[in-house]
């Protein structure tokens, strides 16, 4: 999963934009603990994820915080949509 600027993140999702079947999961930022950008308030860190475990890596991770999914290809979509009605699920049937 590497770490990229702002600047190539964003002609990233231009180029995904355009593709009929991207093989990226998700693009997104987050702020870096280590730096100091949740103090501040600010996004230094960018990342192409390409597989779902890389994703899941980066939330997992204890320097990371306040991450934004700039892109999402269909299988996060399915993904995150498929997590949120188990996650309703659960929810519902503890009330039985």
């Amino acid at each position: 999963m590497p770490t990229i600027d702002k600047v190539l993140a964003e002609k990233e999702i231009a180029r995904l934009k355009t593709q009929k079947n991207p093989k990226v999961y998700c693009v997104v930022r987050y702020q870096d603990r280590l730096r100091g950008d949740s103090e501040k308030m600010t996004y230094s860190g960018y990342s192409i994820c390409n597989k779902r475990a890389h994703y899941e890596a980066l939330m997992r991770s204890n320097n990371v915080g306040g991450v934004d999914v700039l892109w999402a290809s269909e299988r996060f979509t399915a993904d995150a949509k498929k997590q949120e009605d188990d996650e309703d699920w659960k929810e519902a049937a503890s009330y039985i």
